[in-house]
């Protein structure tokens, strides 16, 4: 079963919307494109919203309603699909391509103003993979150029700069493509508060008309018909949840790859709706980016590249062969796209993280890196010289004994074995609490049996089961703390992004740091982020704070 890089998610309200036109006899554009337009101004935060056949034709239309022609040039970005370039040709003008920022993948407003020249007529930000160009700095751009600003954002539906959406800065272009954020199967959208542009791009999407048979210019047959829009609407409605689900994804998967040698991963920033899940192959990942495409698939992970040649090395560009942008092809050569949308399962995203790991190059231990940096460890001697197990140990403290209620972790199979605590912990009638990541948060439940309440989760680890009762924080007495590591001052080392690290900075509990194989780390930076535990249990025994 391959896991899919794109999926989108049909349910009975789009049937039901898509029914209803095909019962309706009208199919072609009428009430419901009406509607999806306002519908959709309304969402993007402008005045007028345009319906087209997909997402070239909105670009091109645009780009005519602002009087786009030839001898003009328009600034854009080397790095997206190709109707970000052919849109600008088809109305006779020249594109001007500016190399892209390494970590966006977005055009550089850094190297924008070295493009202006007196045939400079628009600038074309390309919202790539979801992620908003820096509007700021290329509207100050437009502004100080007298540039027009056309936003190619076909990939970024819902998208925000700065809390703004994008679309709503300038002219905004959209595709609904079935691989996008929303649907309606082919389809387009162009956006302005421009009352001006919002009369001059219908009459280009419908043959130069805006009264039937009577014809102002010369246009074309771009219009989207109410079998679309009845589907646009009804995926509109879902769009915010579906980012939702988008980021949550992300994060997940960001927070998995993230200490993987060789792996950049796409930039975090708020507004961010992921399109795509974008990171790049480097050399020291060891295998070349086609490798790794190659190795994911043969694991059932449908992975893409987005875009292996940039647009000023396409055969049909070939004037443009002089040109170099190095970052765009670098980038270009490394990227790689992994599954982020919204229909992914749990599994799913496991599968895709141990797909991963299994080609990803041996990672060094938190041992070896301390001791690269010279910092010192406790020694394997005094690591052996106990006699007690730490779930022996844990049994018999006075803090075990005096809670009422713990919060154990399950773990993984080569860590401590924590299930004899829990089990003489059941048969004391103590309250057993494990923890549970649920939409971006730690929650806890109680469990009364070990074999019955529990199941495998997501994280490769057992979790209580979704009936499980819940147990509100300030109920729990004491707190058992997984080992990442500890240094000598009772805090527990972690990278401070973690579900983990979020819940034993509120919580009033006693903490106690479980610390297996060698995990003390006598010197070691402390940073802001790490957790004070109130003692440590190691296969030597209690450390004390």
């Amino acid at each position: 079963m391959i896991i899919p890089i794109a999926k989108p998610l049909i349910g009975e309200e789009e049937k039901k919307a898509v029914l209803e036109v095909l019962c309706s006899g009208s199919l072609a554009q009428g009430s419901k494109v009406r509607e999806f337009e306002q519908q959709f101004a309304k969402f993007i935060g402008v005045k007028h919203a345009i319906a087209t056949a997909n997402g070239t034709t909105a670009l091109h239309a645009a780009l005519l309603a602002q009087n786009i022609q030839a001898g003009d040039e328009v600034i854009t970005s080397p790095f997206s699909f190709i109707a970000t370039a052919n849109a600008i040709r088809m109305c006779g003008a020249t594109p001007v391509f500016v190399d892209i920022d390494e970590k966006t993948f977005n055009i550089n407003p850094a190297l924008l103003e070295s493009a202006v020249t007196s045939k400079s007529k628009a600038i074309m930000p390309v919202h790539l993979f979801g992620l908003p160009a820096d509007m700021e700095k290329i509207s100050t751009i437009a502004k100080k150029h007298h540039l027009i600003i056309i936003e190619d954002a076909c990939q970024a539906h819902g998208a925000e700069f700065q809390g703004k959406k994008v679309g709503s800065f300038g002219t905004g272009c959209f595709s609904f493509y079935p691989t996008k954020n929303m649907t309606t199967g082919e389809g387009g959208m162009i956006t302005t508060n421009d009352d001006s542009i919002a009369q001059k791009a219908r009459k280009f999407i419908n043959h130069g008309s805006e009264r039937k048979y009577y014809h102002d210019c010369v246009g074309y047959n771009y219009r989207m018909t109410d079998i679309a829009a009845a589907l646009g609407l009804a995926q509109l409605q879902k769009l915010t949840s579906f980012n939702q689900q988008r980021r949550k994804n992300a994060a997940y998967l960001q927070e998995q790859l993230s200490d993987i040698k060789g792996l950049i991963l796409p930039q975090e920033q708020e507004g961010h709706v992921y399109h795509q899940f974008t990171l790049r192959i480097s050399s020291e990942f060891g295998k070349s980016r086609d490798e790794v495409r190659d190795l994911l698939t043969k694991g059932g992970i449908d992975c893409a590249v987005f875009y292996p040649v940039p647009i000023h090395q396409q055969k049909a560009y070939a004037e443009y062969g002089s040109y170099t942008f190095p970052v765009a092809e670098k980038a270009a050569k490394e990227v790689i796209s992994l599954p982020v949308h919204p229909a992914l399962t749990e599994q799913d995203l496991s599968k895709i993280v141990l797909e991963i790991r299994k080609i990803a190059p041996p990672q060094k231990s938190l041992m070896r890196t301390i001791l690269k940096n010279k910092c010192s460890l406790l020694s394997a001697e005094e690591v052996k010289a106990h006699s007690k197990t730490i779930g022996e140990t844990l049994c018999s403290s006075s803090f075990f004994q005096k809670a009422n209620s713990i919060l154990f972790y399950y773990p993984r199979k080569k860590e401590v074995d924590l299930r004899q605590a829990i089990d003489d912990a059941l048969r004391q009638k103590k309250k057993v609490i494990l923890p549970t990541v649920r939409d971006g948060s730690l929650l806890c439940r109680q469990i009364f049996s070990l074999e019955q309440d529990l199941h495998d989760g997501a994280y490769g680890i057992k979790e209580p089961r979704e009936d499980s009762p819940l147990v509100d924080a300030s109920d729990i007495d004491l707190v058992l703390v997984p080992g990442i590591a500890f240094d000598g001052e009772g805090n527990r080392l972690g990278h401070g992004g973690g579900y983990y690290d979020a819940f034993f900075k509120k919580t009033t509990a006693l903490k106690i740091g479980i610390a297996f194989g060698l995990q003390i780390v006598k010197a070691i930076p402390k940073e802001a982020h790490d957790v004070p535990v109130d003692s440590i249990i190691t296969e030597r025994g209690i450390i004390k704070k």
